[in-house]
């Protein structure tokens, strides 16, 4: 139990510094009393400085440890010296189906409050039961991001759902605002701009993203492209892009702070995503009034304004582009009271997160 004059020590234990995942914890710890709190962030992999300086200029203590993939041993033993060291008051896990490493090794240096938090919804397989169950036996409080990632990873036991919330009125479309980021962007008045915010990675489905794109643009010669992240795969979908003879039709910009202001200059979100548990990305999209095409494998929990469609990866990319063009015309909409009652209002929902730390720690 914290002491009243503690502060909360929490550590946030993350598979990397940078996705969705992260955006959500600095989002609800933006609209939290950080004077209260000593947060720790615990990644694998390896860091970059752009992430870094996000977490340290909000005053988080940044922690890497080896990855399972490269040494199981060596991340346990970073952990267990970490954990035992800085004595925790709350691990608050967001690996999904590997919330079950960090959580036991926070029971084995006494930390009382553990969370295991589902971010993710995909296919039951034999490993995800094992490992599911696994994280069930340490945690002692379950979260999710929505209903389906709960059921995939708690089954039928009880759980907390907190939204993948955000500052809504910060997303809200402006015309000035869109003006000027196209023009920094060089994208024309009359041009159409598909965007795509995710991690270059396998989940993420970037090469059958460039198939919808090129065959969009054959259709849309004035469209463009915008995709949005960095990660492992980046190198990967260049070539495709160049293979294609679309280098001049796709932005590449990278990892980014400014993602409130690249929404504006869009006039489409695409997500073709392979799984996903309820990804914020589309909320954000929707709180600036953007059409959105998603993938039948995410769930359609996201779908909280008429401008949003679901297609199945099976149907191929002219059932896609079909939907992109029914869309990318539609006038922009101010979604912020649908998604207020929703509850995806960041004031609401870190109200909520805080008062649930404070509970579980008597402070």
């Amino acid at each position: 139990m914290a002491d009243k004059k503690d502060k909360i020590k929490i550590a946030h234990c993350l598979s990397g510094l940078d996705g969705g995942v992260a955006s959500v914890i600095l989002n609800y710890f933006d609209h939290m009393p950080l004077d209260d709190y000593e947060v720790d962030i615990i990644s694998q992999g390896e860091p970059k400085q752009l992430y870094m300086d996000r977490y340290g200029a909000r005053g988080f203590r940044v922690c890497m440890v080896p990855s399972k993939k490269d040494s199981l041993f060596g991340n346990f033993k970073a952990l267990f010296a970490l954990m035992r060291q800085r004595r925790y008051h709350i691990v608050h896990a967001h690996m999904t189906l590997t919330n079950f490493f960090p959580l036991f090794v926070a029971l084995l240096c006494g930390t009382k409050v553990r969370i295991s938090h589902s971010h993710l919804a995909s296919n039951n397989t034999v490993k995800s039961r094992v490992l599911a169950f696994l994280s069930g036996m340490v945690a002692t409080d379950s979260f999710a991001c929505g209903e389906a990632a709960g059921k995939f990873l708690f089954g039928d036991s009880p759980f907390t759902e907190l939204k993948n919330a955000i500052d809504l009125q910060e997303y809200r479309f402006d015309e000035e605002t869109r003006r000027e980021e196209r023009e920094k962007l060089g994208i024309g008045t009359d041009e159409r701009l598909v965007g795509h915010i995710g991690r270059f990675s396998k989940q993420k489905n970037h090469e059958f993203l460039i198939d919808i794109f090129e065959h969009l643009h054959k259709k849309m010669p004035d469209s463009r492209l915008m995709l949005i992240g960095d990660g492992e795969l980046e190198g990967r979908v260049r070539e495709k892009v160049c293979q294609r003879g679309l280098q001049d039709s796709v932005i590449f910009c990278g990892a980014v702070n400014d993602v409130t202001r690249k929404l504006q200059a869009m006039d489409l979100c695409l997500l073709p995503s392979l799984y996903e548990g309820l990804p914020v990305v589309a909320i954000e999209a929707q709180a600036a009034g953007l059409g959105c095409v998603l993938s039948e494998s995410i769930t359609h929990e996201v779908q909280l304004c008429p401008n949003v469609r679901f297609v199945s990866l099976k149907s191929g990319v002219e059932k896609w582009n079909d939907v992109c063009v029914e869309l990318i015309g539609m006038e922009r909409q101010d979604n912020t009271s649908q998604l207020k009652k929703a509850g995806y209002d960041i004031w609401q929902e870190a109200e909520r997160l805080d008062a649930f730390y404070r509970a579980r720690v008597k402070m």
